[in-house]
């Protein structure tokens, strides 16, 4: 998905600098796809939290931030994390930064808690977009029917460009299956 509107936003403007974050362990092939990595591990000692801290204020500055997280707010993830991606987006806004979230699923919100936290990233952010009706509703649910911030869009995945069809059908043989289609 991160290749995928990396190269939508690269074709609309060709000369952006695309951070990603990443563990550390991916840093090699973010940079192999044009990508800047931004280390996802967590400091291990003061000075390297400094040092991090300081490197993302760098970072911040004049930055768009586009969220392609698929599913990662709802009673599943628990309070703890939706209230540190509102950290995260609070500190986003505190620079000026616009904050979008890309085609994902969100829900159920029966936690208050998690409810509040998503409501007010949902007030911070530009855009926020749901990928499946039932998404879409609970989100509506949570803000309003009305918020035009939360809209409907259909899953990034299907805008990936993929390779020819015959590189799928050598890939299925491979594993042993057939590529022939079965009447039922």
């Amino acid at each position: 998905m991160v290749l995928t509107v990396a190269d939508a936003i690269r074709q609309r403007f060709s000369s952006v600098d695309i951070f990603v974050r990443v563990p550390s362990l991916y840093s090699d092939e973010a940079r192999a796809n044009g990508l800047i990595p931004i280390n996802s591990d967590p400091p291990s000692s003061t000075s390297s939290r400094l040092m991090s801290k300081l490197r993302m204020v760098k970072i911040y500055y004049k930055t768009i931030f586009i969220d392609l997280g698929g599913y990662q707010f709802g009673d599943p993830w628990g309070k703890e994390h939706a209230w540190g991606r509102l950290k995260r987006v609070r500190y986003c806004n505190k620079f000026g930064n616009l904050v979008f979230y890309m085609p994902q699923t969100w829900g159920p919100f029966s936690s208050a808690s998690i409810g509040e936290a998503v409501r007010s990233i949902i007030n911070i952010a530009q855009m926020v977009y749901a990928r499946d009706k039932t998404s879409l509703t609970m989100l509506r649910q949570l803000v309003g029917e009305e918020n035009p911030k939360v809209r409907f869009a259909h899953d990034v995945a299907w805008n990936f460009p993929g390779a020819d069809l015959a590189i799928g059908r050598q890939l299925i043989q491979d594993t042993g299956l057939s590529v022939k289609k079965k009447s039922i």
